[in-house]
């Protein structure tokens, strides 16, 4: 799989992120896992719909808006910086 982030010109590259992750669930599934048989096919099917649910939490004030937007790589939540 390579390694944890999967970076293209600075930026996470979901493309690559979603065949790792797919990469992932079949070998899960290659070990016998009918238990999770369930599970598994649903998390492929989330990665086939290429739609990515990300959630922040932190504590007021920490920087949880200027990560989204550097995340996305535009202003698009309002943040300012504290000393």
């Amino acid at each position: 799989m390579g390694g944890i982030l999967w970076l293209r010109d600075g930026r996470v590259d979901f493309g690559t992120f979603r065949r790792s992750c797919l990469s992932l669930v079949d070998r899960l599934e290659a070990l016998g896992g009918e238990a999770l048989s369930g599970r598994l096919e649903a998390a492929r099917d989330r990665l086939a719909a290429e739609r990515l649910t990300l959630l922040v939490v932190g504590e007021f004030s920490r920087g949880k808006s200027t990560f989204i937007n550097a995340l996305i790589g535009q202003p698009v939540l309002p943040s300012k910086v504290n000393p």
